[in-house]
């Protein structure tokens, strides 16, 4: 049976952006690659070991069972998992090999109470983002709680920056992060990895990026303007294709599609089987496509499992002929950019959809 549409992974683009974005950064910081919502869309477990073919120094997962499988499959290499669980679940992380990440009071004592042997756990610290972590404020009372209980130990503390386009909020998220590093070193916990920058901050604040960073777009070649400008990267999800399979004549005068989307100069349109359900955006009308190496258009919204073409122009077109709506056909190419634009989107809304949603074909080459 054929598939209607497929979305190309190439996983070679996780290589080639990990090595332009450590020619970023400072010699010696470690990159953590981020694998969250199942590594933007691509897979978590392909790109996890793409990730660590290439040389990564680390992994932070979202999920926590996504986690545990990384650690069982790369276990010389540190698995952070981001705060998505309670603190029991924490505990059964940080026994599979895991290193969970502890984001309250309650949660610390709770761990340290029911942990019965040696485990490795990172302390989030809220600085400004307003998301999990505990306050600075709290860090002393923190420190006090694992103070007491040196089977559980605090590997790394880390943040994640909130109004990165203020560079005054930056250095004063910066700032408090630092004190809250320093309370660490005077409760005694000596070597605890600092971790405060990821993918665009790494690149606007390279001064912050301390021991290690965890950036997750940057590697997937998923950063917008101005921040896709300072860094080589190319995107990991390469193309969305399907094929036409019908192709009809529009009568003059006629509507399309459910929005009523009038037809003028239109006198043929091609139907392809992909739609909402697979992430598409419904707003599409006007979208670019290809088709037999030519440019032209989708009419209308898009349906739940159809598109509508314009192939007015491309009097050759015929059931069974490729459709792309992202990446290269011939010596034409749609990018994420364009693609988002037409949507008015943003690519990291739109592309993770796509890969989430289609079929998936991976490359291990760049195509």
């Amino acid at each position: 049976m054929s598939v209607p549409a497929i979305v190309d992974i190439d996983l070679s683009a996780l290589a080639d952006n990990l090595a332009a974005l450590r020619a970023s950064i400072p010699d010696g910081t470690k990159v953590y690659g981020v694998v969250k919502g199942d590594a933007y869309g691509i897979g978590a477990i392909e790109a996890g070991a793409a990730l660590s073919a290439a040389g990564i120094d680390g992994m932070a997962a979202g999920d926590a069972e996504v986690a545990v499988t990384l650690a069982r499959m790369h276990p010389a290499i540190p698995v952070l998992a981001y705060g998505t669980y309670m603190a029991r679940e924490a505990l059964a992380l940080a026994e599979s090999g895991v290193r969970p990440t502890l984001f309250s009071l309650d949660m610390i004592a709770q761990f340290v109470a029911g942990s019965r042997g040696e485990a490795d756990v990172h302390i989030e610290v809220d600085c400004g983002f307003g998301r999990l972590g505990i306050l600075p404020e709290e860090a002393e009372r923190a420190f006090a709680l694992l103070r007491g209980h040196p089977h559980v130990r605090l590997r790394g503390l880390y943040t994640h920056l909130g109004q990165i386009d203020d560079a005054t909020s930056v250095h004063s998220q910066a700032e408090l992060y630092r004190q809250t590093v320093a309370l660490a070193e005077q409760a005694g916990f000596d070597g605890v990895e600092r971790m405060i920058n990821s993918s665009r901050t790494a690149l606007d604040f390279p001064e912050l990026c301390a021991d290690a960073i965890n950036p997750g777009r940057v590697l997937y070649g998923l950063l917008e303007a101005p921040w896709a400008g300072r860094v080589a990267t190319r995107p990991a999800i390469a193309a969305l294709r399907s094929r036409i399979i019908q192709v009809k004549p529009v009568r003059p005068g006629r509507f399309l599609g459910y929005g009523h989307v009038a037809v003028t100069n239109v006198t043929r349109c091609a139907i392809a089987p992909l739609g909402f359900a697979g992430g598409l955006p419904r707003g599409l009308d006007g979208a670019p496509a290809l088709l037999r190496g030519r440019r032209t258009r989708v009419i209308g919204s898009a349906s739940l499992e159809h598109l509508i073409i314009d192939v007015s122009d491309i009097p050759d077109a015929a059931a069974g002929d490729e459709l792309v709506l992202l990446g290269r056909q011939g010596s034409e190419i749609i990018t994420g950019a364009e693609l988002a634009q037409a949507t008015r989107l943003s690519e990291l809304e739109v592309l993770p959809r796509l890969a989430r949603g289609f079929p998936r074909r991976y490359l291990r080459e760049a195509q």
